[in-house]
């Protein structure tokens, strides 16, 4: 981030240029899984972002292919911040009862309408995320109503790509899907997970980027609050 202005009850941020666009727009035009390399890469990217804010008590809530961009060395930076929120804002149990997002990356608990962890729910949005990196598919039928979803994300009968999937991927994937949030990891337990950490020379650290100007099936979404 390169600035920030705050204009009454509007944050804008300032971000670095992406000339690589969004993911949803690179996996459409590849119409394929991604590279392994790519797929190990990215994932601890967005791992090491999301875990910069689940340290600060802040929450993604919209974590999705459209809000993930490419920059020139084909590195991930996370954007659209608009549903995000400040957990120290929320009622003493630390549950949330707003249910916004993008109905293909909402959790089981979101499309049930019940108070939930919003953290675990960024946790779903990032297991929906890593399977599309390996399949190039989404993992459920997103078009359906919500009980057949709730259905889908139960039987987890989940396809896997022609290709070969790891073991360890598929189980990383499928902890990501624990239909009860409170059983879900949290994103420390994802950053340490064996797939994660098979390539020691990347690491994910909770590393932040702020420049010294501040001083003090076909793959479509679209956002939606329900």
């Amino acid at each position: 981030m390169y600035d920030y202005i705050i204009n009454a009850h509007k944050i804008y941020m300032i971000l670095e240029y992406a000339n690589g666009g969004d993911l949803l727009s690179y996996i459409q035009k590849i119409n394929g899984p991604v590279a392994d390399k790519d797929c190990r890469n990215w994932m601890k990217q967005i791992c090491s972002a999301v875990g910069y804010l689940h340290h600060r008590n802040i929450i993604h809530r919209d974590l999705k292919l459209e809000n993930l961009l490419m920059d020139s060395s084909r590195n991930i930076k996370l954007c659209d911040f608009g549903f995000s929120k400040d957990l120290n804002s929320l009622d003493s149990d630390n549950l949330s009862r707003t249910y916004c997002g993008s109905k293909a990356y909402a959790s089981p608990e979101i499309l049930l309408g019940e108070p939930y962890d919003p953290k675990k729910a960024d946790i779903w949005a990032i297991g929906v995320i890593f399977f599309i990196f390996l399949t190039g598919n989404m993992p459920f039928k997103e078009d359906k109503c919500n009980q057949i979803i709730l259905n889908q994300h139960k039987s987890l009968k989940l396809i896997w790509s022609k290709n070969k999937v790891a073991t360890n991927a598929k189980h990383l994937i499928k902890l990501i899907f624990t239909f009860d949030w409170t059983k879900r990891p949290n994103i420390e337990e994802i950053i340490n997970s064996e797939w994660l950490n098979l390539c020691p020379e990347t690491t994910c650290t909770y590393q932040y980027n702020l420049r010294s100007r501040i001083r003090n099936r076909r793959i479509e979404d679209t956002k939606n609050c329900y």
